[in-house]
C-alpha cells in the first residue's frame, strides 16, 4: 500500500507540476510582450521595407514617422491583444515542453547536463513552432497593416483572420512554417542554453537546479543573454519568415527563394539583419523579464 501511495504522491506531483510551467509561462510570456513590443512592431517595419525599395529607412525615421502618422497606442502597439494571448501561450508552450523533454531525459540518466538541455530547448522549440506561427502571422500582418492601407480603414484582428480563411484556407494560418521552425529549433535550444549555462557561471562552474541556487538579478541576466543570444543567432531566419507573412499576395504561393532574391538584390547581406539593433534592444530587457519572472513564480509557488 505504501508503493501505491508513493506513486500516486509522484504522479499527482509531477501533473501539478507540470500545470505550474503552463501557469507561470503564460504570466511570464505576457509580461515580457508588453515590455518588447513597441520595439517589435518598429523591427518589423523595418523588416518588411527591406525588400521594398534601395532606400532603406532608419529605425530613428521609422520610430518618428509611426508616432507622427499614429500616434502611441495605434502605431506602436497595434494589434497587441493577438500576440499577447500569443506569447502567453508561447511561453506556457516552451516551459512546458522543456520540463517535458527534461524529465524524459532523467527517466533515461540520472543527471543531465547543460547538452542535454540545448537539446530539450530544441524539442521545446519544435512544438512551440506550430503554435507561433500563426501567432506570428497576424502580428506581423497587423504591425504592418497601416503602411499597406493608408486610403482606407484597416480591418481588426477578427477580420484579419477570416480573409486569411477565406482566401487560402486554414494552411494560410501557417504561412511561414518552414522559416519559424527553423528559427525556432536553433533559436530555443541556445535560449535555454544560453540561460542555463550564465547560471552556471554565477554559480563557479557548478550546475545545479536555478532553483537552488539564483537570485533575482542573476536570473534577469541570465534571461536577458539568451534572449540576445536567441535572436542574434538565427535574425535572417527571423527576417525572411516576416517579409513571408507580410507578403499582400493572397492567392499566389509566395516562394522563399524568390523572397531571399529581392531582399539580396535590394540591399545585399545587411538587408537580411535590418533592424537587428533594436531587436536586441528588445530582448534583452524582455527576456530577462521572462525568465525572472518565470523563475520567481516557480520559486515561490511550484
Amino acid at each position: 500500500m505504501k508503493n501505491e501511495s508513493d506513486t500516486s504522491s509522484y504522479i499527482k506531483s509531477n501533473t501539478q507540476k507540470k500545470i505550474d510551467e503552463l501557469v507561470f509561462g503564460s504570466v511570464a510570456g505576457a509580461l515580457g510582450k508588453v515590455v518588447e513590443y513597441p520595439l517589435d512592431t518598429i523591427k518589423v517595419r523595418l523588416q518588411y521595407s527591406s525588400g521594398k525599395t534601395p532606400e532603406h529607412p532608419s529605425t530613428w525615421k521609422v520610430i518618428t514617422q509611426t508616432y507622427k502618422h499614429e500616434g502611441f497606442f495605434n502605431g506602436f502597439y497595434k494589434g497587441l491583444s493577438s500576440p499577447l494571448m500569443g506569447a502567453a501561450a508561447e511561453c506556457s508552450s516552451l516551459f512546458f515542453s522543456y520540463e517535458l523533454a527534461q524529465d524524459w531525459v532523467k527517466s533515461y540518466k540520472p543527471e543531465i547536463t547543460l547538452l542535454d538541455k540545448i537539446y530539450c530547448g530544441a524539442f521545446s522549440g519544435v512544438v512551440t513552432s506550430f503554435i507561433l506561427t500563426p501567432i506570428e502571422l497576424v502580428k506581423c500582418k497587423m504591425q504592418v497593416i497601416n503602411l499597406q492601407m493608408k486610403s482606407e480603414k484597416p480591418p481588426g484582428i477578427a477580420r484579419l483572420v477570416s480573409d486569411i480563411y477565406k482566401s487560402q484556407g486554414l494552411k494560410g494560418l501557417w504561412k511561414g512554417q518552414l522559416s519559424t521552425m527553423i528559427r525556432e529549433t536553433g533559436g530555443t535550444a541556445l535560449w535555454f542554453g544560453a540561460y542555463e549555462y550564465v547560471l552556471i557561471l554565477f554559480n563557479g562552474g557548478i550546475s545545479k537546479d536555478a532553483k537552488s541556487n539564483g537570485t533575482s538579478l542573476q536570473y534577469i541576466i541570465a534571461g536577458g543573454v539568451a534572449g540576445a543570444v536567441y535572436n542574434a543567432s538565427f535574425y535572417p531566419v527571423d527576417t525572411i519568415k516576416s517579409m513571408i507573412q507580410t507578403e499582400q499576395s493572397h492567392h499566389q504561393q509566395v516562394k522563399t527563394a524568390d523572397i531571399i532574391l529581392r531582399l539580396w538584390r535590394s540591399r545585399g547581406f545587411r538587408g537580411f539583419y535590418s533592424g537587428l539593433g533594436i531587436t536586441l534592444l528588445k530582448s534583452v530587457p524582455a527576456n530577462g523579464i521572462v525568465f525572472f519572472t518565470h523563475q520567481t513564480l516557480k520559486n515561490n509557488f511550484s
